[in-house]
Order: structure tokens, then sequence, then C-alpha cells
């Protein structure tokens, strides 16, 4: 059997890069391609020369010709840079796992469309884990349903999107098991408001500091008890082999938009 070429897109960057070091210790799979924004200064250099891995791969800004060179393009590039991806990969076949968050509805619309015609993965958090405690919250927010739902999400200083993508994923989770319209009943943290807590509504709360790498905590709290469900990595390496672990996962799958739950289910 052939090997899966992957390609990266924000090669760059500090997650770009970590999926190359683990695509280096991949061996059914093939690295082919390493993109990053236009007229990058490191466009032309090697990809893998940080790791002092010997590739032909170097740094290229033309996403069409990267894609005559891969399967499954990986996307940890930006939030504004994902349609510059997504339609090449759209045109050509190819399928994606995006990891970067962030998007606004109408870049999220496009990858649901897209979806219609290539496999891709669209995950807030490629931890193989965190879709363990999205089903342990899914499971203690049907069962305790009168109990506040509130959402606490950390993060190092640097991330640009507030609140993370798993945040809001947690308090989908949250709304569909309690049949809520999520849109409608989530807080966003509770700057100059007054009054008693709603009932019936979900807080999510936002940390910022230092090289934290992520951390999120769902505390199910009731009159006499509360329940607390963390997740956290220690090490944004987990991400990387989360997202190699999604690219096998589109190996032969259809088109459709799956989780990270479906990788799991899959496993």
């Amino acid at each position: 059997m052939e090997l899966w070429r992957v390609g990266v897109a924000g090669a760059t960057g500090r997650m770009g890069r970590m999926v190359i070091r683990a695509l280096q210790d991949a061996p059914d799979l093939e690295f082919g391609a390493a993109l990053s924004r236009q007229g990058a200064r490191a466009v032309g250099t090697s990809a893998t020369a940080f790791l002092n891995w010997a590739t032909d791969v170097e740094i290229d800004d033309d996403i069409e010709r990267a894609l005559d060179k891969i399967d499954c393009l990986i996307d940890f590039s930006a939030p504004d840079a994902t349609c510059h991806y997504l339609e090449p990969c759209l045109r050509h076949g190819t399928a994606m796992v995006i990891g970067t968050t962030g998007q606004d509805a109408e870049t999220l619309a496009k990858i649901q469309a897209a979806s219609a015609h290539i496999p891709i993965v669209h995950a807030a958090n490629l931890s193989p884990t965190v879709s363990v405690m999205a089903r342990m919250l899914e499971m203690a927010a049907a069962l305790l349903r009168d109990y506040d739902v509130e959402i606490v999400e950390s993060h190092n200083r640097s991330k640009v999107d507030a609140p993370s993508g798993s945040a809001l994923w947690f308090s989908e989770v949250v709304a569909a098991a309690r049949g809520y319209p999520r849109g409608d009943i989530v807080v966003y943290g509770r700057d100059a408001q007054a009054g008693p807590r709603k009932q019936g509504t979900i807080g999510i709360a936002s940390v910022r500091g230092g090289n934290l790498v992520s951390e999120h905590t769902a505390l199910l709290i009731g009159d006499l008890e509360r329940i607390e469900i963390r997740h956290i990595c220690d090490d944004r390496a987990v991400y990387a082999h989360g997202s190699l672990q999604a690219a096998r996962f589109l190996r032969n799958r259809k088109a459709g938009l799956y989780s990270v739950a479906d990788i799991a289910v899959s496993a």
C-alpha cells in the first residue's frame, strides 16, 4: 500500500513544526508539502532543517503546487487563512484536518459545504482524550439537569481567540444534552452584569497567561454539592499526534465532516 501523503499548512508556526516533528516518527505517513503565508521569508528553505531531518520538502506558498504532492492537508495556520486552503483542497479532492480555531460564521459554513464533497476533520481540540471529557459532560448534563453549568478555559497569553473552540464545543454538548438552543443561553463572562444568575444558562470564562498549554474545567453546581470535569494538556505535542491520527482516519473515508469523537469510535 502506498504511503498516505500529508502536507502541513502553517508549517513555520509552533504547531506546524510540531506536526512535522511527529511526521518524522510516522513511518506509515509521507511528509509531502509544507505551506506558509504568501511571501514569507522562509519560503524556499528546508522544512525539516530544524530537525536535522534530510528531506526534499521546502517551505512553499503555492497551495496549488503543493496539492499535487499530497493526499491530506493538516491546517494549523490562522482562522482567516482556512479558506485560502479549503477552496483549493475542494477543487483537488484533497482531504483536510483543520486544527485551527476561531473561524467566523461564514468560514464555518464554507467548511460545512465543502464536507459534502471531501472528507474533513474539523476539531476545536485534537487531543485524543478530549472526546472522553465531552462524553462525561454530556452524561452529567443530562442527569443533573437542574445543576448550573460553568465552563472555565485557560490558555497561554498568545492565544488569539476567546473563548476557546473547545469551550464552545463543550457548551454545545451541554445544550444538546438538555435540549436547549445553545446560542440563546451561553453567557460569555459577566462583566458589568447585575442581578442573579439566570437559570438554564451556560457560563464560559476565559483565562489567558504565561505559557499555559490548555485546561478546560466544566463545573456542574448544585445547592449542596458540585461535580468538576477537567481536561489538562501538558504538552502541545498531543495535538500534533492527534492531527496525524485524524489524517490516518481520513484515508479512504467518504466525504463528510468528522470530529474527534468519530476518530475515537473508529480506533
